[in-house]
């Protein structure tokens, strides 16, 4: 079983201050981001070439959006609905 470990590099939510943390450390722990690292052992090994990785990021970031757009155009949720599917 692989088993895998990485330091939160963005805050719980968009424009959280992160006032707990050294910004220092966070831009250290970019260094170590399991992204391109991981990309980078796939293309090393052979597994996959920098196209293909360029390829999948593109594809990815292009449904990113589409479900942006999708949700944007969406109506709001009925608020009666929010308990549904809920168990304790």
């Amino acid at each position: 079983m692989l088993v895998t470990e990485s330091y939160r590099l963005e805050g719980h939510y968009a424009g959280e201050p992160e006032v707990y943390r050294d910004r220092a450390e966070v831009v250290e722990q970019w260094k170590n981001d399991p992204l391109p690292r991981f990309a980078t052992s796939l293309t090393n090994q052979g597994d996959a070439t920098a196209e293909e990785i360029h390829r999948i990021n593109r594809e990815v970031k292009e449904e990113i959006k589409a479900a942006v757009a999708f949700a944007k155009d969406s109506r709001e949720p009925d608020p009666s609905t929010a308990m549904d599917f809920i168990y304790a």
